[in-house]
């Protein structure tokens, strides 16, 4: 949605203006900051634009000045109510190909970039990760390392312990 997007550029907003290691790179805040610096646009001095839109928004002919977009970063675009049926998968698809991809700058010169957990086995990240064109990396909540032990990918938020008690918890639910 916008206001999950907009919330997001807030938090690039703050580590812009308040990260040591973003100060240590460019300088303090004063020093990236541009003319635009509100909620869903950051301008930074450079004149590159940051900007958030959420997913069905009207994008088609965005510019910043005479330039279109030329990278683009799409986070969980899809939920439980966009995947749920066929008309639903087949709207946000027309969305992504029909409106978001074309508003960006011609192929060559833009790189898109999706993180997605695939929420059905017709989902649009299913899709995209099937295509020539788009690499993707699968990450498990966890896997089996060169020692036969269970690993959990991300340990500081999936302990083994808490992954074991989320499957049971599913299993259960689904019975």
């Amino acid at each position: 949605s916008y206001q999950r997007a907009a919330d997001r550029l807030k938090t690039i907003a703050r580590h812009l203006m308040n990260n040591e290691w973003m100060k240590y790179l460019y300088g303090d805040g004063g020093s990236v900051q541009g003319d635009t610096w509100k909620e869903g646009r950051l301008e930074l001095k450079s004149g590159s634009l940051i900007w958030c839109a959420g997913q069905g928004q009207a994008i088609r002919g965005t510019k910043h000045g005479a330039s279109r977009p030329d990278y683009l970063f799409v986070d969980d675009l899809e939920n439980a109510d966009n995947v749920l049926t066929p008309m639903a998968r087949s709207k946000l698809s027309s969305w992504f190909y029909g409106d978001l991809l074309p508003a960006l700058d011609k192929p060559g010169n833009r790189r898109v970039r999706v993180a997605a957990t695939p929420l059905h086995p017709d989902a649009l990240a299913v899709h995209l990760s099937k295509q020539p064109v788009f690499k993707y990396i699968y990450v498990p909540i966890e896997y089996v390392n060169a020692e036969g032990a269970r690993v959990s990918s991300w340990p500081s938020r999936w302990p083994l312990a808490a992954i074991d008690a989320e499957k049971a918890k599913l299993t259960a639910a689904h019975k």
